[in-house]
């Protein structure tokens, strides 16, 4: 097998391609970024206000599940479903649950933040993984010698 491992703080060869494991986590990565997109359009509105009762109800695994809560169901797996896969990616294997509500518990906004801390729990934990696939942009076939850019919603847009 030709392709290299990713080793962290170096840019993989151009031609190197990505071992499963490594695409793996770069899916993740992509993933991660969508989520994070997803969750900062369900608690925040149009015009840049916290909604407090969704970040609530997405803080109340119990609440997060019942009827009439799905945004905030939404918006709480697409956090864990992030925070898993910033564990994953930085120590090669799966987190123990405490470990993982122990992430969670720095990236998810709470009726305590404000819009302030709030964008920055979401931007903090979706820097990591935007600066991971810049990291493997050479590796990654769709995008290899293109500048891999995000959208407004944190999207990968290759130009």
């Amino acid at each position: 097998d030709s392709r290299q491992p990713l080793v962290p703080g170096k840019p993989p060869a151009p031609d190197a391609g990505l071992t499963p494991e490594n695409a793996g986590k770069v899916s993740m990565a992509h993933q991660a970024v969508e989520g994070v997109g997803t969750v900062r359009g369900i608690i925040f509105d149009k015009d840049g206000k916290l909604n407090r009762m969704m970040v609530g109800r997405m803080n109340l695994p119990g609440v997060s599940g019942m009827p009439g809560n799905s945004q905030a169901r939404i918006a709480r797996t697409a956090m864990r479903n992030a925070v898993e896969a910033k564990l994953r990616i930085e120590t090669g294997a799966a987190a123990t649950e405490s470990e993982v509500e122990r992430t969670l518990a720095r990236f998810l906004p709470t009726v305590a933040d404000t819009p302030e801390s709030a964008t920055f729990k979401l931007n903090e934990l979706e820097k990591f993984f935007k600066n991971s696939l810049s990291l493997t942009k050479g590796a990654q076939p769709a995008v290899r010698n293109q500048r891999l850019r995000f959208d407004a919603q944190g999207n990968p847009v290759t130009q």
